[in-house]
C-alpha cells in the first residue's frame, strides 16, 4: 500500500497523489463527488467515499466503473497537474499575513455586527469553527449597546422547536430588538423554522410572520428573572421589525453546493443576510487565531493573573502539542491557563493528561 498525499486545488476540487507519481482527481459536481483516474470515473454522495475510490485506483485495487472519454480524463489530469505544480511551489503563508487576513475578517464582523445592533442591517450570519472568538466579540458589543439602553437583546442557544422560534420572534419583533442565535443549529434542520426565518428576513419594506393554527397559541417562555417562566399568548400573525445575528459552525456555502433538500433554504437565507465566513480552515490557522487573541486581549492575565512569560509557556505547550490537543480553541487556552495558574510545577503533567488525546 502506497503513501498518498491529498492536495486542495480549489473549492470542491482535490488531487490525490501516489509515491510513484500517479494522480486521481476529486471533484464536486452537482452535489456529487466524482473520482477521476485515467479513463475511469465514479460518482459518490460524499467526499470520503470518492476518496476511497481514489485510494483503490492508485493502489491498483479498484473495480472498474463507468468509463468516461479518455480525452476528458487526460485534459482534466493535465489541468490539475499545472495547478498542483503551482500550488506546491507556493511557500507556506507567513504567520503575520494570516493574522492580518484574520483581523480584516474579524474587523468586518465587528463593523457588520454594529450595523445590525443599530438596526441599519437586518441580518448577519457569521460562520466559522468553534472556539475562535465569534461569540466573545459579539457578546462584548451586544453588552455595550444593551448597557447604554440602546437595544434589547435576546440570546437563543442550544435547541428550539419552530413554535418556540415563532414566539421568540414575536417577543423581539420591535425595532432595536436584536435576536442573537448562537450555536442553535436545530433552527437550520427544520423546514418550518427555516421558512419562519426567511419571512423574518424578507427584503420587502414590511415583514409579516404567521402561524396558521386553529387553536390559540400559548408558549411558556423565560421571564428574564432567573429560571422563572411565564405562559405567553402569541398572535397568529404579526409584523416583524427586529434584527437577527446568527453565529454558527455551519458552512453555508458547502450546504448550498451539496444540493440537498435544505440547500434552497440556505441559499435563500444567504440572499437575505450579509454572510461572513471567518476564513479559518486549518489547524495552523486556528492556532494562530487563538494565539493572537490570547496576546491581544490579555485574557489569561485577566482571568488567572498570568504574566507574559507564563502566557507564552501556555501557548508553547499548545503549539508543541497542536496535533494532539482535544480541541484548538480559546476555551482550551483558558483550561490550560487555569492549570498553569493553579500549579506552576505540575501543570504540564495535568494538561497532558486532561487536554491531550
Amino acid at each position: 500500500m502506497q503513501n498518498l498525499k491529498t492536495t486542495r486545488i480549489k473549492k470542491g476540487e482535490y488531487v490525490i497523489s501516489s509515491e510513484d507519481g500517479q494522480k486521481a482527481i476529486l471533484k464536486l459536481v452537482d452535489g456529487q463527488w466524482h473520482c477521476i483516474y485515467k479513463n475511469q470515473k465514479t460518482a459518490r454522495a460524499t467526499k470520503a467515499r470518492a476518496k476511497s475510490d481514489a485510494l483503490r485506483f492508485l493502489n491498483g485495487k479498484a473495480v472498474l466503473s463507468s468509463p468516461i472519454s479518455a480525452a476528458l480524463a487526460d485534459r482534466e489530469d493535465e489541468e490539475v497537474l499545472v495547478e498542483n505544480s503551482q500550488e506546491e511551489q507556493t511557500p507556506e503563508k507567513a504567520e503575520e499575513d494570516i493574522i492580518r487576513e484574520q483581523n480584516i475578517r474579524f474587523d468586518a464582523i465587528e463593523a457588520m455586527s454594529r450595523m445590525t445592533l443599530e438596526n441599519k442591517n437586518k441580518a448577519l450570519i457569521v460562520s466559522g469553527p468553534a472556539g475562535v472568538g465569534k461569540t466573545f466579540s459579539i457578546q462584548m458589543l451586544a453588552d455595550e449597546y444593551w448597557e447604554n439602553g440602546e437595544i434589547e437583546v435576546e440570546w437563543l442557544k442550544g435547541y428550539t422547536r419552530p413554535l418556540g422560534l415563532y414566539a421568540l420572534l414575536y417577543k423581539m419583533r420591535e425595532e432595536n430588538h436584536v435576536l442573537i442565535i448562537d450555536d442553535c443549529d436545530s433552527v437550520f434542520r427544520d423546514e418550518v423554522g427555516l421558512n419562519l426565518l426567511k419571512c423574518a428576513l424578507d427584503t420587502s419594506s414590511r415583514r409579516f410572520l404567521s402561524w396558521n393554527s386553529k387553536a390559540d397559541i400559548t408558549v411558556e417562555m423565560p421571564t428574564g428573572n432567573g429560571d422563572d417562566t411565564e405562559v405567553v399568548s402569541v398572535p397568529k400573525k404579526f409584523e416583524y421589525k427586529g434584527s437577527i445575528i446568527f453565529l454558527t459552525n455551519i458552512d453555508f456555502d458547502r450546504l448550498v453546493n451539496a444540493d440537498t433538500r435544505l440547500s434552497p433554504h440556505f441559499e435563500a437565507l444567504m440572499s437575505r443576510c450579509h454572510y461572513v465566513d471567518v476564513g479559518i480552515k486549518s489547524k495552523r490557522e486556528k492556532f494562530i487565531r487563538v494565539k493572537d487573541v490570547c496576546r491581544a486581549t490579555n485574557m489569561l492575565l485577566h482571568n488567572f493573573g498570568l504574566i507574559d512569560e507564563a502566557v507564552e509557556e501556555v501557548l508553547s505547550f499548545m503549539e508543541e502539542n497542536r496535533d494532539c490537543l482535544r480541541e484548538i480553541s480559546l476555551r482550551m487556552a483558558l483550561k490550560i491557563g487555569m492549570l498553569r495558574a493553579a500549579d506552576s510545577e505540575k501543570w504540564v503533567d495535568m494538561a497532558t493528561i486532561t487536554c491531550l488525546k
